[in-house]
């Protein structure tokens, strides 16, 4: 989901209430894209600077998160600050085998899924959850070129309150 100010808003609302919450926080309007070739059909994206938010059918689906002032989760992690060391210092952190570098996912407090992206110098660059439209390298037994893939969300995760993001205005050092 998504928190702001208070409010918070699950997977599957539509679109323009999300958009409406995020670009308040924000204080813009945002960056709106669409890619037709996502695994999980074609998403629609709405960027307001570290946040991009995904749609598909017109309906929130997931959230990708970088680096960016005042922005954390809520459960406390920020990209860009926060180390996969405290991180799994605090949690079960499991690293994926995918083409995509850094790859990792964790269960947050409410049984909610969670996957990041870690530098090389142990720093978190990313974090995101739902639905997602990554493109990954084949592996050696499949046909060399590239593919779309998309995580969705686990049904624990769908309205789970941890795997909710939120911009802190009143705390922007958080």
């Amino acid at each position: 989901g998504l928190s702001a100010g208070g409010e918070t808003l699950g997977f599957s609302t539509p679109r323009a209430e999300v958009d409406a919450l995020a670009e308040q926080a924000f204080g813009a309007a945002p960056a709106k894209s669409r890619n037709e070739e996502c695994g999980a059909g074609p998403m629609d994206f709405s960027q307001f600077g570290p946040l991009q938010i995904a749609y598909l059918d017109g309906s929130f689906a997931g959230w990708f998160l970088r680096a960016g002032e005042g922005v954390v989760t809520a459960d406390g992690i920020a990209p860009g600050v926060t180390t996969l060391d405290a991180l799994q210092d605090e949690r079960q952190v499991q690293q994926l085998d995918t083409t995509l570098e850094g790859e990792f996912q964790y269960t947050t407090g409410d049984y909610g899924t969670i996957t990041g992206f870690a530098a090389p110098d142990g720093s978190i660059d990313a974090r995101q959850a739902g639905f997602s439209c990554f493109f990954r390298l084949t592996s050696s037994s499949h046909a060399p070129g590239y593919y779309s893939t998309c995580r969705p969300p686990s049904a624990d995760a769908a309205f789970a309150g941890a795997t909710d993001m939120y911009k802190s205005l009143h705390d922007p050092d958080r």
